[in-house]
């Protein structure tokens, strides 16, 4: 009795000595070497490992003990023998004990270890991490019923602490883990070139960065505390304040351009991302808020505008600004059911002027005559110069002919008086045609023409007078129903026809595409360009029905001429605005246009023109995405054209931004639109972007985009625009040289 007390107090010296040690260990390898080692040299047993599970093997990790041999690799199946410990253990999810007898049949690693060492008992404890067995626990002891009801107790009490060591290890190694990537974060913030603040609920600051201090100037212990409204200055748009307010309060993220002071009372602007933080109930607790200087970016978007909106010598808008002013004009006063007026004025004898005093002489009369006639109008009313000495005027709120007559005489009155130049004086006269809204002209084209064609007949009679737009001036009516009439005819005839023009890299020569355009021999005659040919064909509507056959056959071809030639490109075609108004029917249009040509969507390169961002700008985004999800490249058209040019870039991820012809091809003699040109594809490149410039028709147009990097080239210096048997041979030439032919 007094052997088994001793017995007893060693397995209990053991246990507490594992439970004392193995809070000092940091991986489990550690802690099955620890209890083996302790085993043997505390509780009196000849040899302890520990063995893995892996799939139906255990794999031994630990041994210490009077063996010299390494435990090998057990089966532990349950198609093994029943009578191995270590399988009834795992099958019985409980300690199995082994006495040693003569007639015990055991597998050939036990009856080698029972004979090599005199056992006379094992046992084998099942390891459970998180309930579930992982591994054993081996203890081969060479005394007589070692694990005898007396001891089994024991047993218990190994598997719940190594058990409770794992978990304790497990939990240990989470927290380290934790530890080092809050460190890792703390030091990614701290070196990020991005400035970093955290505040509270309330948007009081708890934490900045070192770039917050470089980008404010503010040190750390300055703005703690400091609610981050107060670096927003007073004049700053108080709706952008609100809005981000109402997003953060909502839950959501929000993020925007702002602008704040530094301490040295400067103003920057910023890009800033606000997120809140929330706990487990789903309570905001802190947001975190990142800034990046975005003052140069900013100035860079202000400084295109004013280049691409403005006149540079009268500081007027342009006639980009006062398309776009108009059409909103036009918008306006269709929801309102108001009247405006449309004035052109042109200056009498400003040619003379020119000639005879030069080109400085002609510029200080426009500004004069540009600040005359601001002078007569209101603040609500657009005064633009269109070039030369051009200039329109838009008077809104038109209640009667007799409104506009008083604006016009004014201003002509005011242009009577001499002007000083130098040491001359000069006097000029203007011409003004009248054309009212919706009498005579309820779109753009219309309004500008009438007035176009009053101007000229005030000049035939005999100069500085206004006259207003009859119908007299103009046989536009018989002349769009002649037009309209061979657009059909065309159409049933088959008329109409594709001429392709390739789109060249700037850099090697090689083909990027080949733009599918329409062509109609009646254009000619009738003088229409491009967009004009399509707005004619969208008045007639016909326009959804030709673009379906445009896309059909160029789809063919395409997909003919790079079976033939073996020469890769995509498809070039401009998508017109309607189509993007009708979804639906825009859908089952290129569905049909695929499928009967063989044609896959990624072969498409969808043109859209800028202005089509205007108006129902969610819905053109909507669609465009979903054909760029389809591998189709989307390409602005006509960029720096339209009025939305740099509101949407920012939103929607385009391929491309094609500069429209008109810019292009003045680049060489107008340095308005050079300077605007050489913009936007600096501003292209800063964001990302490539660029396509369109009217490339010289070798000094090519020369000049060179030398600004453009991506890709297409016009007439290029390539020509060409039939479908041209289009054979230039491919066949193109497939043999491998670059470039002209």
């Amino acid at each position: 009795m007094q052997g088994a007390l001793k017995r007893l107090i060693q397995i209990h010296r053991f246990l507490r000595e594992f439970n004392k040690q193995s809070v000092h260990c940091e991986t489990r390898t550690d802690l099955f070497e620890l209890l083996c080692r302790l085993a043997v040299e505390q509780g009196g047993y000849r040899l302890a490992w520990v063995g893995i599970q892996h799939g139906d093997r255990i794999v031994p990790v630990a041994q210490f003990g009077d063996d010299q041999q390494r435990v090998p690799q057990l089966n532990c199946g349950p198609s093994d023998q029943q009578s191995d410990p270590v399988v009834r253990s795992i099958l019985d999810n409980s300690f199995s004990v082994l006495n040693v007898s003569k007639d015990l049949i055991l597998p050939e690693f036990w009856q080698n270890l029972i004979s090599r060492l005199r056992l006379q008992a094992v046992a084998v404890v099942p390891i459970r991490f998180k309930q579930k067995i992982v591994g054993v626990f081996a203890l081969c002891s060479s005394r007589q019923d070692d694990f005898s009801d007396l001891y089994s107790f024991s047993l218990s009490e190994f598997e719940e602490d190594i058990s409770g060591a794992l978990e304790k290890l497990d939990d240990f190694a989470r927290r380290l883990d934790m530890e080092l990537q809050l460190k890792q974060l703390h030091l990614a913030v701290e070196s990020s070139a991005t400035a970093v603040l955290v505040s509270d609920e309330r948007g009081f600051i708890q934490y900045v960065n070192p770039h917050f201090s470089e980008l404010t100037g503010y040190d750390t212990y300055e703005v703690l505390g400091i609610s981050f409204t107060e670096f927003i200055p007073p004049d700053f748009d108080r709706a952008v304040v609100q809005d981000m307010r109402a997003q953060l309060a909502a839950g959501q993220q929000w993020h925007g351009e702002s602008r704040i002071m530094t301490r040295q009372g400067e103003s920057i602007w910023i890009y800033q991302q606000v997120s809140p933080i929330t706990d487990n109930r789903n309570v905001v607790t802190h947001y975190v808020c990142t800034l990046v200087d975005h003052t140069e970016l900013h100035e860079a978007h202000e400084t295109i505008e004013k280049m691409a909106y403005y006149d540079e010598l009268t500081g007027l808008p342009n006639r980009r600004l006062f398309n776009d002013r108009l059409q909103q004009e036009i918008h306006r006063a269709s929801r309102d059911k108001l009247c405006f007026a449309v004035c052109f004025l042109d200056l009498d004898g400003f040619k003379n002027v020119n000639d005879t005093l030069g080109h400085e002489a002609g510029d200080q009369l426009l500004k004069t005559v540009s600040s005359r006639i601001r002078n007569q109008i209101r603040t609500k009313d657009t005064l633009a110069r269109l070039g030369g000495d051009e200039f329109t005027l838009i008077i809104t709120d038109v209640k009667t002919p007799q409104d506009c007559s008083r604006v016009t005489a004014n201003i002509i009155r005011a242009l009577q008086d001499p002007i000083q130049i130098d040491s001359r004086e000069v006097v000029v006269t203007t011409s003004i045609g009248i054309a009212h809204y919706p009498t005579d002209g309820d779109n753009t084209i219309d309004l500008c023409r009438h007035a176009d064609m009053a101007m000229y007949y005030a000049k035939s009679k005999g100069r500085n007078n206004f006259q207003f737009f009859t119908e007299s001036l103009n046989q536009k009516a018989e002349v769009q129903l002649a037009l309209e009439t061979e657009l059909h005819c065309a159409l049933s005839q088959g008329a109409f026809q594709l001429r392709y023009q390739p789109q060249i890299d700037g850099m090697d020569g090689s083909l990027r595409a080949l733009e599918a355009m329409l062509y109609w021999a009646g254009s000619e005659h009738y003088g229409l360009s491009q967009d004009e040919l399509y707005l004619n064909l969208e008045r007639a509507g016909m326009l959804a029905d030709v673009f379906e056959w445009q896309l059909m056959q160029a789809c063919q071809d395409s997909v003919s001429a790079m079976g033939t030639f073996g020469v890769q490109f995509r498809l070039a075609i401009r998508l017109p605005g309607l189509m993007l108004r009708n979804r639906d029917d825009f859908k089952q249009c290129l569905e049909r246009c695929l499928l009967k040509s063989g044609a896959d969507c990624s072969l498409l390169q969808f043109e859209v023109p800028e202005t089509a961002f205007s108006n129902e700008f969610n819905n053109t985004v909507s669609i465009l995405h979903d054909l760029r999800s389809k591998g189709a490249s989307i390409v602005i058209d006509q960029f720096g054209m339209g009025g939305a040019s740099l509101r949407f870039l920012s939103r929607f991820k385009v391929d491309l931004l094609k500069i429209d012809h008109g810019l292009v091809e003045e680049v060489i003699t107008d340095k308005n639109d050079a300077a605007v040109t050489s913009a936007i594809i600096a501003l292209a490149h800063q964001l990302n972007l490539k660029v396509l410039a369109n009217g490339v028709e010289t070798r000094m147009h090519y020369q000049y985009l060179e030398r600004y990097w453009c991506d890709y080239l297409q016009g007439s210096y290029m390539a020509p625009a060409m039939t479908r048997s041209q289009l054979d041979d230039y491919l066949l030439q193109y497939r043999d040289q491998g670059i470039q032919v002209s």
